[in-house]
C-alpha cells in the first residue's frame, strides 16, 4: 500500500504534529537522564490532563465545571506523585532533578500538541497517511535536533550527564556510539 503525499495546505498541521512527537521523544529521553523513571513515569499518567486542557484552549472542547475540577485534581495527585514519590528524597530540589521535572511537562505537552494538531488531520485523511506524514516530519525534526545537540558541547554535556564521570566522559567523547 502506498501513501500520497499530502496536500500542501495539510503540511504545515503535519510539521506542527512532527513537532510536536520529536519533542516528546526527545524529551521523554532527556527527561530520564536528569531525572529518573518513577518522575518520568508520574509525568506520563498527567498526558490526558495537558490534552484536555490544550483542546479547551483551541477550542476544540468546552470547559465545564466538571472538567476544570477533574483537571485541578489531576494537576494535585501529578503534582504529589512527582514530587513525594520519586525515588530521590522527598523534597529534592537539584538544579538538574527540578530541571528534569520541566522537561517532562513540556515531553508531555508534545505529545499533547501532537493529539490536538493531528485531530483535524484524522477527519480529513486515513489515520495511517496522517501517522506517516506526521513520522516522517518527526523524523526530519528529531535528525536535526540530534545533530544540533551533538554538535554543541553545552547540550552535549547535559545530555551525557551521568553520576559516574566516567560514562559521562565517554558519552561526550563519542555521542554517536550507543
Amino acid at each position: 500500500t502506498s501513501v500520497a503525499l499530502p496536500p500542501c495546505e495539510d503540511v504545515p498541521r503535519i510539521c506542527v504534529a512532527g513537532l510536536g512527537l520529536t519533542v516528546n521523544q526527545l524529551l521523554f529521553a532527556v527527561g530520564i537522564k536528569l531525572s529518573d523513571p518513577v518522575t518520568g513515569t508520574a509525568w506520563q499518567a498527567s498526558q490526558p490532563m495537558f490534552t484536555l486542557t490544550l483542546a479547551i484552549l483551541v477550542g476544540y472542547e468546552r470547559a465545564s465545571c466538571r472538567r476544570v475540577v477533574g483537571i485541578l485534581l489531576a494537576v494535585a495527585g501529578a503534582v504529589f506523585m512527582v514530587l513525594a514519590g520519586t525515588s530521590g528524597t522527598v523534597g529534592d530540589t537539584s538544579a538538574l532533578r527540578l530541571l528534569g521535572h520541566f522537561i517532562f511537562v513540556v515531553n508531555v505537552l508534545g505529545s499533547s500538541g501532537y493529539i490536538i494538531a493531528s485531530k483535524s488531520l484524522v477527519r480529513k485523511h486515513a489515520s495511517i497517511s496522517v501517522a506517516a506524514w506526521t513520522y516522517m516530519a518527526a523524523t526530519c525534526l528529531m535528525l536535526v535536533a540530534v545533530a544540533t545537540i551533538n554538535s554543541t558541547p553545552g547540550l552535549l554535556a547535559l545530555v551525557c550527564h551521568d553520576p559516574s564521570q566516567a560514562v559521562a566522559d565517554a558519552c561526550v567523547a563519542d555521542a554517536w556510539e550507543l
